[in-house]
């Protein structure tokens, strides 16, 4: 049985063929697809061919399995108006026996459309709402073109998977399954605080993801700028990502934070679990998301999580560390924690507790179970 499956996310490829992919997709994603029985996957998503040495340096690793692979290569969003790739696409869709596509994204849509044109059986990872795009350069467009989609694009599924409750009750459909794309394998409990954070030794906020304004990482900066000003001169604000979308350097020097912001890049899950062990508190100030996995990844660490007050977000934080998306309130909340001890523990214990709803084990088998169910539906159904 063979599977397309549809992202946005950038894999790479070196000139022998291999593929390479990121933490953000790891290679035990697909695992889901292979246990509900599938054989082979293609992936339409972005691609581009660069050197081993290049592509390990930016924290890629190679995928082992022979069976997932490339078919179509979409060098950027532009490239879906080449009449001879949409002709190789259609085909490749025609040949599959189901189509799951990560949703909202700009590939998605379009496959979403050849999907519904062929009468090809989709479904669908709902990852998050239709104001992903919102912060981006004309992302306004494609925000209101989402919007209007949303709901038949759902209904017109087999079924959907989606990260949040919030998502499954605002575009249900036929069938439904929800699990976050996290993978978390055990819960570390963190030693709890006795005395207030001095304004001395290193006080180390984290923050993991897209460097980008949708994911909040200026107010980030902003609300360490106003810790430092309060005195807290030992702080360091660790940023573990890429895809930086604005000029961040400059926002960085213009407040005097260069010592009080360090670089990360793109890693390894073994040296990210090492900088979630290192840091006293996670912040996650996004202005529109999902339910992130790296805030549950920071959860299941102990650590307190200051978050926007959105849906997903709603669903696995206490409400004491929600905030608007303010550097004002991003810098009392954190300032909170920092001051009072009892605090601080409660939440790190009560996050803990909601992480282990999140392992690996519990969520493999709802996805397992849940794409079970999608392919004997095509099969039943011979969609």
């Amino acid at each position: 049985m063979k599977l397309v499956y549809v992202h946005d996310f950038r894999f790479y490829k070196v000139p022998e063929g291999n593929v390479y992919t990121a933490v953000g997709l790891p290679e035990m994603y697909f695992d889901r697809f292979f246990d509900a029985g599938v054989k082979e996957i293609s992936l339409v998503s972005r691609s581009s061919i660069a050197l081993k040495s290049e592509i390990e340096d930016q924290g890629f690793q190679m995928i082992r399995k022979l069976n997932i692979k490339i078919p179509v290569d979409i060098g950027s969003y532009f490239s879906l108006l080449k009449p001879e790739l949409i002709s190789r696409l259609v085909e490749h869709i025609r040949q599959s026996s189901l189509v799951v596509i990560n949703f909202p994204s700009v590939i998605g849509s379009f496959v979403c459309l050849l999907c519904m044109s062929l009468g090809k059986p989709y479904a669908l990872e709902v990852a998050a709402d239709y104001n992903q795009f919102s912060t981006k350069r004309l992302g306004f467009l494609f925000t209101l073109y989402l919007k209007l989609i949303f709901p038949l694009v759902t209904r017109r599924a087999i079924g959907a998977l989606y990260v949040g409750e919030f998502l499954r009750k605002k575009y249900p459909s036929r069938i439904c399954a929800v699990s976050s794309n996290v993978n978390i394998s055990c819960i570390s409990e963190k030693r709890p605080i006795l005395i207030p954070f001095e304004k001395e030794g290193d006080i180390n906020i984290l923050f993991v993801g897209a460097l980008n304004k949708r994911k909040g990482v200026d107010i980030a900066i902003k609300a360490v700028s106003k810790l430092v000003q309060a005195g807290y001169s030992n702080l360091k604000l660790h940023l573990a990502g890429g895809h930086v979308d604005f000029d961040i350097s400059s926002v960085i020097k213009n407040q005097s934070l260069g010592e009080h912001v360090i670089f990360h890049g793109l890693l390894d899950p073994e040296t990210l679990g090492s900088l979630y062990k290192m840091a006293h508190i996670y912040v996650q100030p996004s202005r529109s998301e999902g339910i992130p996995r790296a805030t549950l990844e920071a959860m299941s660490y102990g650590l307190p999580v200051v978050a926007t007050k959105l849906p997903g977000f709603r669903e696995v934080l206490p409400e004491q560390c929600l905030i608007d998306c303010s550097a004002d309130d991003l810098s009392a909340v954190v300032t909170n924690l920092l001051i009072n001890p009892s605090f601080y523990n409660k939440i790190s214990g009560m996050n803990l507790a909601r992480a282990s709803d999140f392992l690996y084990f519990k969520l493999h088998s709802v996805r397992t179970s849940f794409f079970k169910s999608i392919l004997s539906e095509v099969v039943n159904e011979g969609v």
